[in-house]
């Protein structure tokens, strides 16, 4: 059983759909957690694509003879006719500490082998196969396919590579992107591997403000200003 203290931090600690992540001990109990807050959590997320102009579809399976794989969403709007976008969706506790970091990375990772080899069995396909799973596609005139990882809180370290299909957590999404990044897959691709909204933090000079606390001294790192 939880600890009081572990029960209240579990009650905090939700993702940014508001959706309990419930830190259970048992790795089956979390498992099952972090499932039910993924599957929620992707249908929000297609809810936020289609107020957006999006078309869009959940948790489709598709294969070829050589590899099969799930699409957790895949995206097409009319005012980009010519391309998609597919999205893989990786859910999980949000990261504290370095450790928590580097498995978030993983994870991560992880997502975009999983949108590479999903666009691969797209590739594979014929316009008449992907047509009868996904009817809203105008599969003959689609010139390029477009990949996002989304995450729900948390940015990945250096060993991410964001070249060919970045990553964003949906707080960025919810809240940092612009209207115009909205109207096609290509400008939210090239959104979450540009990061426009971290543009003044690399400005940044780094700064830093001893703070003791007993015999422990801590380097906290503020703004020009002094601030925070």
């Amino acid at each position: 059983p939880l600890s009081s203290n572990a029960m209240a931090r579990s009650r905090r600690r939700s993702n940014s759909f508001g959706v309990p992540l419930g830190l259970i001990h048992n790795s089956i109990g979390t498992r099952r957690v972090i499932y039910l807050t993924n599957q929620r959590s992707i249908k929000a997320l297609h809810a936020i694509l289609v107020q957006r102009g999006y078309q869009a579809k959940l948790f489709t399976k598709v294969a070829t003879r050589e590899e099969n794989g799930e699409i957790d969403i895949l995206a097409w709007t009319s005012r980009a006719p010519r391309e998609i976008l597919l999205i893989e969706a990786k859910f999980v506790l949000p990261a504290d500490e370095v450790n928590e970091v580097k498995d978030l990375t993983e994870r991560l990772r992880g997502g975009q082998k999983q949108a590479e080899r999903c666009l691969r069995i797209l590739d594979g396909l014929s316009a008449r196969a992907k047509r009868e799973v996904f009817k809203f596609v105008p599969w003959e005139s689609i010139e390029k396919q477009y990949a996002i990882v989304v995450n729900n809180e948390g940015v990945p370290n250096s060993a991410y590579a964001p070249e060919r299909i970045p990553s964003m957590d949906l707080p960025v999404l919810k809240q940092r992107l612009r209207p115009r990044d909205w109207r096609r897959p290509e400008l939210l691709w090239e959104a979450a591997r540009s990061r426009e909204w971290l543009a003044d933090v690399r400005r940044m000079q780094p700064a830093w403000r001893p703070v003791s606390l007993g015999e422990v001294v801590y380097e906290v790192p503020v703004r020009e200003g002094g601030e925070e």
